[in-house]
């Protein structure tokens, strides 16, 4: 019981990681300043871009193995609740 309820629990902590994460990190579309240089401007939305990609593996990789792991506590605890009771004998 206790199993599939902490299964139950990281698999919707990661699944919201999963679906909300990589849109709150992803970087808005800037306009450069008036002025400004369009090459420096590129290549400051690139490496914003860039950093954006990197945390984003870093957190949605390793939330993708919690969710891994909680299915899988999930499908025991399921599993381990449908199972038959062994009749003692004596």
């Amino acid at each position: 019981m206790i199993r599939k309820i902490t299964g139950m629990f990281l698999v919707l902590a990661s699944a919201v990681i999963l679906w909300l994460f990589p849109a709150l990190v992803t970087p808005r579309h800037g306009r450069p300043c008036e002025g400004q240089d369009l090459m420096q401007f590129h290549e400051a939305e690139m490496a914003k871009h860039a950093r954006s990609e990197r945390i984003t593996l870093w957190v949605c990789v390793p939330a993708g193995g919690v969710l891994g792991i909680g299915l899988s506590w999930v499908v025991s605890g399921i599993r381990r609740a449908k199972r038959p009771e062994p009749h003692g004998g004596g």
